[in-house]
């Protein structure tokens, strides 16, 4: 899948009420609309191009235990595993999607929206 495809399904994609608020229970916050069709569409691990591949649901909601950061605290929810130990990650305090590296714990490539960044 490419991440026109993947955009396109994912602005399709039906709002799953209770996925969502199961995060809303762990980040307590309020998801976008377009967080919320994401995580609503997390059923598989979708390759998207060459080097990105979307977390399942299930490895959204564990990342924190599987990737050792505390992605809550942090205030960020990682989508994309984008190699490297890079993830793509929206960040709820400044409302924008970002690159986040697991080792150095280091934010880059600040972005206002999912498209601009992968």
């Amino acid at each position: 899948m490419n991440k026109v495809e993947y955009l396109s399904n994912i602005e399709n994609c039906p709002i799953n009420k209770d996925r969502i608020s199961c995060m809303m229970k762990i980040y307590n916050v309020e998801f976008s609309d377009t967080l919320a069709r994401i995580i609503s569409y997390a059923d598989s691990a979708d390759f998207i191009d060459d080097e990105r591949r979307v977390l399942t649901f299930e490895e959204i909601v564990d990342a924190g235990e599987q990737l050792g950061v505390d992605f809550v605290s942090l205030g960020m929810i990682p989508i994309i595993d984008a190699y490297d130990n890079d993830y793509i990650v929206y960040v709820f305090g400044e409302a924008v999607w970002a690159k986040f590296n697991t080792i150095d714990q280091v934010t880059f490539k600040k972005k206002n929206t999912l498209q601009e960044l992968i």
